[in-house]
């Protein structure tokens, strides 16, 4: 940051701060931890999404139950990925306790497996 001399007042030019802000924040890792974590989030949501939705619909269920199968799937990857992730560590996050059970029954039965990790208990 610079500070200018302007008739016997020192300012301080705004934008140069920001932007000095906001370059120690690409610099320390924290932009780019938290575009990963989005990433992440997103593109494992998609490809849960859809597979659960087409081995749903492949089994026979109805669309409708077919989306619900997939919407489930999708928050016990997000809820996964997000409880995993140093970055949220503080951060609270609420689910429903059906959400949770069916989460733990996933891990167990049906062998989720996220990031190559052993199943959680």
């Amino acid at each position: 940051m610079r500070w200018r001399r302007r008739r016997d007042k020192v300012v301080l030019n705004p934008l140069e701060a920001l932007g000095a802000f906001a370059a120690e924040l690409v610099k320390s890792g924290r932009v780019q931890a938290w575009v990963r974590l989005g990433v992440s989030i997103a593109a494992s949501s998609f490809v849960t999404g859809l597979g659960s939705w087409g081995i749903a619909v492949l089994a026979g269920e109805s669309r409708l139950r077919a989306c619900a199968i997939a919407a489930i799937a999708i928050s016990v990857c997000v809820i996964s990925l997000w409880t995993r992730s140093p970055l949220t560590k503080g951060i609270p996050l609420c689910w429903p306790g059906r959400i949770e059970a069916r989460r733990i029954e996933m891990l167990t039965t049906e062998n989720l497996v996220s990031w190559g990790t052993e199943k959680e208990k």
